[in-house]
């Protein structure tokens, strides 16, 4: 397991913060309305522990308030329905807007994936990606839009009733001051350690997960070796460690209600006793003791209590709006403890994706790179060495010429280096030295969308999508008719094969081609090579996978794709090159040998001895 799929956490960060906020840009407008909302769903909140106040404060003085009673008891009904509504349009509004902000995020990600070169491929694990699409993405969604609204929610709750409780009961104020900083302190401490607990959580299951992923994916091998007993041993000690890491977070998560319970508990006899007390009498007794015991700085707090305190004794009215307003704080506290570990979380995330989004291309457009015209065919190597990673040639000295029309045959022993020229062709990778040319155009100064526009490509493994037969074929050229697949499936000998599929042209094609022989795969991805009808064609062991019989009848479509057209194959099977305008010998990187297939047999080199051997393999 890769160190990035356990680290959950990491510091805040201002500078991928404002990167991530950027993306709201689009939708300010629509994030000043829900705070705005958050604004007039905190105040309602506020007014209905008003109304709570008022309320007690009818029943304390007698049934001559009963008229101003109901009339407070139908506020507070109304409110409530007000905040209900406000609430509503508010979470409605963030989800819309979370989604659209995850979109444009992924979207992002996307374009930038398929922009970065096959050597980031060759060098990150296919996993490793698609959960910074992924899971990653899904940790942003908290912290880009629930961030401000919340913020704002914390700032308008706990400020307006902090002014609330001051201007109506500010001897009771004390109680809040004391209460809440604990709250504070007592959430964020819970939290840490909550938060580690629930890694360690998270961590036991992505274990779980992967031991379940490959003993499923390597069950052929788990059984053939009898290993079912040992593997079984291995998942139970995973299960056990994740036990423990379970029954651990749910202990510390357990005992930070009941602390909170605590405070709760002190703050509400707080109130109590400083309303059995009578505020302002208490204090002047206060006051009067303190002064004689000469303690500036007891005095000096008592003073600014005074300042305060309310000349008219405390109401129960007052009491239970301070008791409502202990509940009303507790929410936001708990809420920017949880903001703030959800903050933590978003940063080892963004970390991740934003490195991942910084990775430049290793091939890329040269600035001023210009379209490619429709081409001829003419393809030159001058020159070209290059190497996968550095110190490490892998094609040293590579001169060839191919002419349009004609086929360009690259045989020799796996490893060879065969792939690469058709790498370097196709501009997936980009050579240290020489330069390569299309009918005399540098390839590194076009684009490569109009490179690859006028090329086509058949791999040794025939790579399918999900979507039906008909959809596949289409692929390089999504405008094409279906009377033009029909024609190309034709003109390839394809056309029979792929119409007596069980639902002719129509069947549905599972991922990576499930459900359609290797023959068949293969037939699709000549049938769509030629819909897309290239000047330039490359069939890299586009038949080393299929049997005897299916290759008889694939040669028959390269004979016939290749008509017309620059072409290049690559081939292990000696069968596919007979017919080559040009064989070039590969080994070690350099080219050895050239010539006809026959020119080449009668010089009895290695071409001539791979050609024997071949013979004798049937």
């Amino acid at each position: 397991m890769d160190a990035d799929d356990v680290v959950y956490q990491a510091p805040l960060r201002w500078g991928l913060i404002a990167r991530l906020l950027r993306f709201l840009g689009p939708h300010k407008l629509r994030m000043a309305g829900n705070v705005v909302l958050v604004g007039l769903s905190s105040g309602a909140m506020l007014l209905g522990t008003f109304a709570y106040r008022e309320i007690v404060g009818c029943l304390e003085v007698g049934p001559e308030y009963r008229t101003r009673f109901y009339v407070w008891v139908g506020i507070l009904a109304l409110n409530a329905l007000v905040v209900w509504q406000l609430e509503y349009y508010r979470e409605m509004g963030l989800v819309k807007l979370g989604q659209r902000v995850l979109l444009d995020l992924r979207m992002t990600l996307f374009r930038h994936l398929q922009r970065l070169s096959l050597s980031y491929y060759d060098r990150t694990k296919q996993g490793w990606i698609i959960s910074r699409a992924t899971s990653d993405l899904g940790v942003l969604e908290d912290i880009i839009t629930w961030a401000v609204p919340e913020l704002s929610r914390i700032v308008f709750l706990i400020g307006g009733g902090t002014i609330m409780v001051i201007v109506l009961a500010p001897f009771l104020f004390w109680v809040l001051a004391g209460v809440v900083p604990l709250m504070v302190l007592v959430t964020f401490f819970f939290h840490g350690h909550i938060a580690t607990a629930w890694r360690a959580v998270r961590t036991q299951i992505s274990r779980i997960c992967a031991n379940l992923a490959e003993n499923i994916a390597g069950v052929r091998v788990v059984q053939a070796f009898t290993r079912e007993r040992r593997n079984l041993h291995e998942f139970d000690r995973l299960n056990e460690e994740y036990y423990r890491a379970r029954v651990k977070a749910a202990i510390v998560h357990t005992l930070y209600f009941p602390s909170i319970g605590v405070l709760s508990a002190v703050a509400t006899a707080a109130v109590i006793l400083l309303f059995r007390w009578q505020g302002e009498a208490a204090v002047s007794r206060l006051l009067q003791s303190v002064a004689t015991s000469g303690d500036l700085l007891r005095v000096g707090w008592y003073a600014s209590v005074a300042i305060l305190a309310s000349p008219q004794p405390i109401r129960i009215k007052d009491m239970i709006m301070v008791l409502v307003m202990l509940r009303r704080f507790f929410e936001p506290i708990r809420h920017l403890s949880h903001l703030y570990g959800t903050a933590l979380g978003s940063m080892a995330a963004a970390e991740r994706i934003f490195g991942l989004l910084d990775t430049e291309p290793d091939v890329k457009d040269r600035p001023g790179a210009r379209e490619l015209p429709t081409i001829e065919g003419t393809v030159r190597f001058d020159g070209v060495t290059f190497a996968y990673n550095e110190g490490e040639t892998v094609l040293e000295n590579i001169n060839l010429e191919a002419k349009p029309g004609r086929t360009v045959a690259l045989v020799g022993p796996t490893g060879a280096g065969k792939s690469s020229i058709i790498n370097l062709l196709c501009r997936f990778y980009e050579q240290q030295e020489g330069q390569i040319t299309v009918d005399d155009y540098d390839i590194r100064d076009v684009t490569m969308h109009s490179l690859r526009s006028q090329m086509g490509i058949v791999m040794q493994e025939p790579f399918l999508f999900s979507g039906t037969v008909m959809e596949n074929i289409k692929f390089g050229r999504p405008e094409a008719t279906d009377d033009e697949v029909h024609e190309a499936a034709r003109a390839i000998g394809a056309h029979d094969i792929l119409a007596g599929l069980r639902n002719g042209f129509e069947t549905e094609v599972q991922e990576r081609g499930e459900g359609l022989s290797g023959g068949e795969r293969q037939l699709v991805c000549f049938t769509r090579a030629m819909v897309a009808d290239p000047r330039i064609l490359v069939l890299d062991e586009a038949t080393s996978s299929v049997d005897t019989a299916t290759e008889l009848k694939i040669q028959e479509a390269v004979d016939h794709l290749v008509q017309r057209r620059t072409s290049f194959v690559a081939a292990h099977r000696l069968s596919t090159v007979r017919s080559a305008d040009q064989v070039l010998v590969v080994q070690g990187g350099r080219i050895i040998e050239r010539g006809t297939h026959t020119d080449l047999l009668a010089r009895g080199g290695e071409y001539a001895r791979m050609y024997r051997e071949f013979l004798r393999e049937g």
